[in-house]
Order: structure tokens, then C-alpha cells, then sequence
């Protein structure tokens, strides 16, 4: 009778320590094997944290039966793989382990060092799923990202710090689209600081603490003020400034980042009437959509509450999106022919950065072209850099689109641009941007000043 109960007892914790769909051991079985595997002196022990690229597409096209059969398919071809990797390398055994969802870890005593792991092993996992998986008639091409801890020979990690440090090792890989990536102390360093961004731009939506500045927008053969690009800030009681690079792909990825444009947008329309009425002037104000937003079906809708609440032309509102975002699928094309038909003039942004072609152009739905500071500031030094610029603004002109040049600072380049048949430029040369408060004053002041060159002409 003790020995039944001693078996039934063993059979309980072996399949509690077990995925029930792969076979594979779960989490509770990682930690216990990490904790309990042999390590001999000459050995490091190794955490491999492996997440599965456009898997969550197959659940929501397909169903959560074909998801689950590509994931078994996927435990086959990651096990066999490793056993591969492994039977080539002396003084190496590994063990693989499904955490949960497209996530997997392996688990490693070896003799060899961490860019062996990085190198050789972990190019060997992402090789095994180049090939399609199937389901039915379907084909899915899937790829993974994967993080690396490793101890000191003859050390063993802590599980729970190990596991923890391997996944932010592979979410940096992730971001910066490396295949795998050995974590270091400035990633937890740097996760600490976007979880507390993350915590305080959340408070800051809550009261109201993002702004706009506003940078003008000029032509550039007239010297008057076409517009102004609305510019998200955030300056935070604990953080200080926090510049937008640092929180915008926050918002993006925590899903603020409606609530971000909605606060720059308003306050855009909000300045749009104020210097409408005071200067008597027609202007738009350009504000940045995201890629979360683009793929968001209720953005339209948003907009049409925006400029209803507001009482402004849509015509007045620009949307900015980037070139690699439009050029990333026809679907975006479509967006964009959805928003010109609300009455939204479209710019496209940071033309140069991104892999579209020219004759890509003439597809999409944009009025105006923005060219990055890079190319602009490249232009008076390279004749190359010029050349491109000078065949964009000529097929601009042809399509019917003004083609703004970014980052202007010095006066010598405005020629230059001119020359090129640039039609508008923004930069600090004008003016660094501007708080809402002082738009209408130096629009004003910018008016006077042309009448005395006008009066000394």
C-alpha cells in the first residue's frame, strides 16, 4: 500500500511538472530542473528564453485548434533541433520546456561560453523554423526571438532570476529585431526605467500632463507660414522631461497612445481657432499617427468627434505617418484612403528612411511629402544626397504634392533647397517649438516682420 501511494505520489508531481498539450515540461518543471540538474565544475549552466514570431495570428484567423497543432508541431522541431545542437557539442546536455502560450525555454549545462550559445546554438533552434508549418491546407512562416542567461562554470543560476532575465534579454532582441540577444545588467537597468516611465505617463494621461509644442511649417519661396506640426511633450514632477522617443513607443505598446493624441490633437484644434480668430490667418496643424492607431477601426470615428468638438475643418487637421509604416502592407494604403475621404490632407513622413521606392509614391493618398533631417542635413555635403532630394521634389511636383524639407537650421541651406524646387521646409531655424500660448504671438510677429523687408524692398 505504501509503495501505490508512493507511486500515485510520484505520477501527481511528474504531471503537474508536465504541458499537457506538448508533452514538454511546464514552468513549475523548469525550476525544478534548473534547480536540481547535475553541474560539473568545468560547466555553466545556460536559460535560452525563446518567444514564437506571428503565431497570434493562427489563433485568431484560423481557431485555437490549428494554434494548437502548429505549437505541437513547433515542440517537435524545437526538441529535435536542440538534441542536434546538442549530440555536436562536447560536454553539453539540454533540456526544452514550454512556459505557456508560443513560449519556450531551454535549459543548459555546457562546457562552452555564452557566444557559443548565442552563436552556435541558438542560430540552430532559429534554423529548425525557417521551414512552414501546416494546418489543413494552410502555410504559416513563423520566427522566433530569443534571450540568453548564462552562469560561471561550476555555478548554478537562480531560477526565478534566470528565467526572468533570459525573457528580458529576449524582448530587447524583439525591439531591436536581433535574433538573440545575451542579457546584461543595463537591460534590467533599462526595463526598470520604461515600467517607471510606463507608471508615470499613465498619470499624466490621467491629468492632463501631455502638451504639444508647435513647430512652424514655412514656405519656402514666399516666406509665409503654411503650418504647424503638433509636437507631443511630456514634462513629468519626478522624471523631468521625457523626451518622445523615450515615451511614445511606450504609449504605442501599453495602448496609451490614443489618449496621447487625443491631447495633442485637441490642443492643436484648440490653437487652430485661437489663431484663426486673432491673426486671421488660415494655417493647419499637422499631428503623428501610429501604426497602433492605423490598425485601430475606431480611429476614424475618433476623428470625427475630434473635429466635430472642436468646430474645425477636417481640412485644417494633417495626419503625419511614416513611409515604413504606409510601405509595411496595402492595408495601410487603404487606411489612409479611408482618412482622405474624412477630409484629412495626409503627409508623409521621414521620406528617405524607409525602403519605398519613388514610384511608390504614386499610390499613395498623400498631399505632402516630409524628407528626414538626415537627408536635408546630408544635402549640401554629398551630391548624391542632393541628387535623390531633387528627384523626389521632381516627381513630387509632378503627383501634385509640396514637399517639405525637416530640420532646417542654417541659412545656407535654404537656397540650396530652393534651387532643388523644395516647396517648404520646418526647422530651428524659425523657430525651435513653440508652447500654445505663443503661437499666435509670434505668427504676429512674424507678419510684421515681413511687412518691414516688404517696406525696405
Amino acid at each position: 500500500r505504501q509503495l501505490t501511494l508512493h507511486r500515485l505520489l510520484l505520477e501527481l508531481s511528474q504531471a503537474s511538472q508536465q504541458d499537457e498539450l506538448t508533452g514538454l515540461l511546464n514552468r513549475r518543471g523548469l525550476i525544478a530542473h534548473l534547480n536540481q540538474v547535475p553541474i560539473q565544475h568545468d560547466q555553466a549552466q545556460a536559460v535560452v528564453y525563446l518567444d514564437m514570431k506571428r503565431f497570434k495570428p493562427i489563433n485568431d484567423s484560423h481557431g485555437h485548434t490549428a494554434g494548437d497543432e502548429v505549437l505541437i508541431q513547433i515542440a517537435r522541431r524545437l526538441d529535435y533541433a536542440m538534441d542536434q545542437a546538442v549530440r555536436l557539442a562536447n560536454g553539453t546536455s539540454a533540456r526544452i520546456t514550454r512556459i505557456g502560450g508560443d513560449e519556450f525555454v531551454f535549459c543548459l549545462c555546457t562546457k562552452h561560453d555564452a557566444q557559443w550559445v548565442q552563436d552556435v546554438f541558438c542560430t540552430a533552434i532559429l534554423d529548425s523554423l525557417v521551414e512552414p508549418f501546416s494546418y489543413n491546407d494552410s502555410q504559416f512562416f513563423l520566427g522566433a526571438s530569443m534571450g540568453i542567461v548564462t552562469s560561471l562554470p561550476g555555478q548554478r543560476l537562480n531560477a526565478s532570476d534566470a528565467i526572468s532575465n533570459a525573457d528580458i534579454a529576449m524582448y530587447q532582441a524583439k525591439h531591436i529585431g536581433q535574433p538573440a540577444m545575451c542579457f546584461d545588467q543595463a537591460m534590467r537597468q533599462q526595463l526598470d526605467r520604461e515600467l517607471e516611465i510606463e507608471a508615470r505617463l499613465r498619470l499624466a494621461v490621467e491629468q492632463d500632463g501631455i502638451t504639444a509644442a508647435f513647430e512652424p511649417i514655412m514656405d519656402l519661396h514666399t516666406g509665409k507660414v503654411l503650418g504647424f506640426e503638433a509636437l507631443a511633450r511630456w514634462t513629468d514632477a519626478e522624471l523631468g522631461r521625457v523626451r518622445p522617443d523615450q515615451f511614445i513607443p511606450i504609449a504605442e505598446r501599453t495602448g496609451l497612445i490614443d489618449q496621447v493624441f487625443q491631447a495633442v490633437a485637441s490642443q492643436a484644434l484648440t490653437v487652430c481657432k485661437q489663431v484663426t480668430a486673432t491673426v486671421q490667418q488660415d494655417l493647419f496643424f499637422s499631428v503623428n499617427l501610429s501604426k497602433a492607431q492605423l490598425t485601430d477601426d475606431r480611429l476614424f470615428d475618433q476623428l470625427v468627434a475630434l473635429t466635430d468638438r472642436h468646430r474645425v475643418d477636417p481640412r485644417r487637421l494633417h495626419l503625419e505617418v511614416t513611409e515604413s509604416l504606409v510601405a509595411s502592407s496595402d492595408d495601410m494604403v487603404d487606411k489612409l484612403h479611408r482618412l482622405r475621404k474624412l477630409g484629412h490632407p495626409l503627409m508623409l513622413d521621414d521620406f528617405g528612411t524607409g525602403t519605398s521606392s519613388l514610384s511608390c509614391l504614386k499610390a499613395y493618398p498623400v498631399q505632402w511629402i516630409k524628407i528626414d533631417r538626415e537627408l536635408t542635413d546630408a544635402a549640401d555635403k554629398s551630391r548624391q544626397y542632393a541628387a535623390i532630394i531633387q528627384a523626389v521634389a521632381d516627381l513630387a511636383s509632378n503627383l501634385g504634392m509640396t514637399l517639405v524639407a525637416e530640420g532646417v537650421e542654417e541659412a545656407n541651406t535654404i537656397p540650396l533647397l530652393q534651387g532643388m524646387d523644395v516647396g517648404a521646409a520646418q526647422g530651428w531655424f524659425w523657430s525651435k517649438p513653440l508652447e500654445p500660448g505663443q503661437v499666435a504671438q509670434w505668427l504676429a510677429e512674424h507678419k510684421q516682420k515681413g511687412k518691414q523687408r516688404c517696406r525696405v524692398a
